[in-house]
């Protein structure tokens, strides 16, 4: 069993009271919880089909409504509370004491569901009541209108608020979790030691199956990064900035083959299960993707997809979700939230969406960020407003953050290392001071001159780098940026360079490196 079977409570910056709470997130728990809160209802609604004195028909009817509520995916009484009680601690009201899993169904299940749903009883034995009184024996009739009694019931907003209090009333526990003034949410505690370094990728390949040959997208690269740091990523289209963020995060297609090792707090990403990695989305790894015009699901409203997380990743139930998604939302400077939860993606710019992307990403607090292109196809103005968000959420939140851009200015102030990736391979590797002041790889210095400047007269043509990106379906001997070098010597194109350090956590791939004999 995987370490990171344990979640732990943190708490969001600006959520200062919040009840410490333990979340279990083992898999065989959720489902024996889950089954055994399925159970429970069904002796249930026997138990108040008989006290209602209902017939075969009503006690049909009864099952059939919990059948409604599953199929329908409701925020209900059953499938809700059993989700978030694998979700929180348990304890008794009196001595604080921690309630197993067995006195938690009973407890909170059994007396709550007989109690809370007492007017369930009433409701469905009213068709019969009436029916007698008017002296109409029809069955069928009789199973129809108890059928609406019980869904009209079953729709009432309400219901869920109600339960809850008198869960509360009739089951002598208490719930730690999270409420709904504080904006606390679980992440990912494992049971090692926490490291030094938080993610730590060594000699990682990526590769892609094709009709061209085998298609080698990320070469051998080997990063680290502690916890609070950030990262950027550079290089032009086709380099392997998001292949290698995606491998990662364990989201590569199955025509991938990877290699090498991942570490996420010191535990192998490989030997997670699939479930286990499914885990950590969200609350351990989270990620902006690339285009935000075409990121959001054009037919579901904002509210919903900002929700989906909340009440999926972690647990909480719509009302907290709700509260969140408002607070978050004003966090990322949106005007009018509760009037954006409303709103369609189509009806927003594309600042707007990407700023609710930011809120998606950052919704379950993770420990670590991945931030793929996230001022594309935004105007310059836009471009900087995102990049400071980005910088004071990950400051505010604690985390680690991977961002990938094309654009060495983006990442000059947003970032404490840089990573210039060329053709898959990581040419140069140093803290973001350090690599501006003394760059050693000529294609670094290439992506640096081929940024526009004020001062440029008008009409003078810009820098380029020249040529193309090597085929990547093709082992060639050599640097893989010799054929566009213009500092290219013959040892360049017959021997591929080392990455090699100066000594100062300053990593470069270049046998003449700049400064140091061309």
């Amino acid at each position: 069993m995987s370490n990171f079977s344990t979640v732990a409570e943190r708490p969001l910056p600006f959520a200062q009271d919040a009840e410490p709470g333990i979340y279990l997130a083992d898999p065989s728990r959720r489902l024996k919880a889950f089954l055994l809160e399925e159970a429970v209802y069904v002796v249930a609604f026997v138990v108040i089909a008989i006290f209602a004195g209902v017939n075969i028909s009503l006690a049909v009817t009864s099952v059939l409504w919990l059948a409604l509520q599953v199929n329908a995916g409701r925020q209900k009484s059953g499938t809700s509370f059993a989700k978030k009680r694998m979700n929180m601690r348990v304890v008794d009201a009196k001595t604080f004491e921690p309630l197993t899993l067995s006195q938690m169904i009973i407890r909170r299940g059994l007396l709550a569901t007989l109690v809370g749903h007492a007017g369930l009883a009433i409701v469905i034995a009213a068709p019969t009541v009436i029916l007698n009184a008017i002296g109409l024996e029809n069955g069928l009739l009789r199973l129809a209108l108890t059928i609406a009694t019980v869904y009209a019931y079953s729709s009432v907003p309400l219901r869920n608020d109600r339960n809850r209090n008198v869960w509360d009333l009739v089951s002598g526990t208490q719930v730690i979790y999270d409420k709904f003034d504080t904006l606390t949410t679980p992440i990912i505690e494992s049971k090692l030691s926490l490291e030094s370094d938080l993610l730590t990728i060594d000699g990682l390949d990526v590769s892609f199956a094709t009709p061209r040959g085998n298609l080698k997208a990320v070469r051998d690269v080997t990063i680290r990064l502690r916890k609070g740091e950030s990262l950027g990523v550079v290089g032009e289209s086709g380099s392997g900035k998001t292949v290698l963020s995606r491998a990662t995060m364990g989201l590569l297609p199955s025509t991938a083959t990877r290699t090498g090792d991942i570490k996420y707090r010191g535990e192998l990403i490989s030997e997670l299960s699939s479930v286990e990695v499914r885990n950590l989305w969200g609350t351990g790894m989270a990620m902006i993707f690339q285009d935000p015009m075409t990121a959001l699901n054009p037919v579901r409203r904002i509210g919903d997809q900002l929700t989906e997380s909340l009440t999926e990743r972690i647990g909480m139930d719509k009302r907290a979700a709700t509260e969140r998604a408002i607070a978050l939302l004003k966090r990322v400077r949106i005007p009018d939230p509760e009037g954006m939860l409303r709103k369609f993606p189509y009806q927003l710019s594309g600042g707007m969406r990407q700023r609710i992307m930011i809120a998606i990403a950052v919704s379950c607090n993770p420990e670590m960020l991945f931030a793929d292109e996230p001022t594309t196809a935004l105007d310059v103005t836009v471009q900087a407003q995102v990049l400071e968000l980005l910088t004071e959420l990950r400051k505010e939140f604690d985390m680690s953050m991977i961002l990938v851009t094309h654009d060495l200015g983006v990442v000059a102030g947003h970032t404490d290392q840089i990573a210039v990736m060329y053709a898959g391979d990581m040419v140069e590797y140093a803290p973001t001071r350090s690599l501006f002041a003394n760059m050693k790889m000529p294609y670094t210095e290439a992506l640096l001159k081929s940024i526009p400047r004020l001062e440029t007269p008008t009409g003078t043509r810009l820098p380029v780098v020249e040529g193309r990106l090597p085929d990547p379906t093709k082992d060639e001997p050599g640097c893989a940026f010799a054929n566009r070098c213009e500092y290219v010597q013959d040892k360049c194109r017959a021997e591929k360079p080392p990455l090699k350090d100066d000594g100062d956590n300053h990593f470069y791939r270049c046998w003449f490196p700049l400064g140091g004999g061309k």
